[in-house]
């Protein structure tokens, strides 16, 4: 069943259509009409938070992270006066405020080494000034998409440590603040995005086609695989999917852009 959204959402896309221009109800225009329905709908259904989506009159922010100390934070803002119900996901992007932030990160002593890991104090302070969250939170609706990944067992204990940290950590963060979020695995939006075997190039070059205009500020160099996947994750938590109902945007060919990243 499609909610308000999406059928507005739907009804935009039906005046597009070039079966719906004639007056007669062909078969080929009824499997165009549960077509276009069915694209709306599959958007819907992988919205991990559809209230961004909602009409309200308060200030959405979309908080993603690549929670690697090599990672990084991403946020996605729209205003209080901005209608975005109806959009599709990739228009959603397009209209959000984005920003990109390193992973803060802190060093810590283990016997005679000395690792980084997340710096708890510095994303405490990150979640304030940038989701604005306070004792009145009636006027923003705030959620966090976190990627979740599990070391392989040739990754050795300090590997599991840091992933172990950095992920408990956050989600203690989110409790305590009172911030609805929802663990991303890895597996699963690289694998929609068509990513699995293309590494971090081919999240570099993705992001680049899709975040074009944030691609100078923070894609720029090879080392900001981190940013790339920050930004690629909140795509995939506003339910962004190749092959959706945006006909504004052509799903790209990831593998032959691999040698311009």
């Amino acid at each position: 069943m499609l909610s308000a959204q999406g059928f507005r959402r739907f009804a935009s896309l039906q005046k597009t259509c070039t079966y719906f221009r004639t007056r007669k109800c062909t078969r080929s225009h009824c499997v165009s009409v549960d077509a276009v329905r069915g694209r709306v709908e599959a958007e819907e259904n992988v919205r991990l938070f559809p209230e961004l989506y909602e009409e309200t009159a308060c200030k959405r922010i979309l908080l993603s992270i690549d929670p690697d100390i090599n990672g990084a934070l991403s946020t996605f803002t729209w205003n209080e006066n901005q209608d975005v119900s109806g959009l599709s996901p990739y228009n959603m992007i397009r209209t959000a405020d984005i920003q990109v932030f390193d992973m803060p990160t802190e060093i810590w002593q283990m016997r005679s080494r000395e690792k980084r890991r997340p710096s708890p104090e510095a994303l405490v302070s990150f979640m304030k000034q940038h989701l604005e969250i306070s004792c009145d939170k009636s006027n923003v609706v705030a959620r966090a998409a976190v990627e979740f990944t599990t070391p392989t067992h040739l990754s050795g204990k300090f590997a599991w440590y840091d992933s172990g940290f950095a992920s408990g950590m956050l989600y203690g963060i989110f409790h305590a603040m009172g911030i609805p979020y929802e663990r991303v695995p890895v597996s699963s939006w690289k694998k929609d995005f068509m990513l699995t075997k293309l590494g971090k190039p081919g999240s570099m070059a993705l992001a680049r086609e899709l975040f074009a205009q944030q691609s100078d500020e923070y894609l720029r160099r090879k080392k900001d695989h981190g940013r790339a996947e920050s930004l690629l994750i909140g795509a995939w938590a506003l339910g962004l999917r190749p092959g959706g109902s945006s006909d504004d945007w052509e799903w790209p060919d990831i593998e032959s852009m691999i040698d311009d990243t």
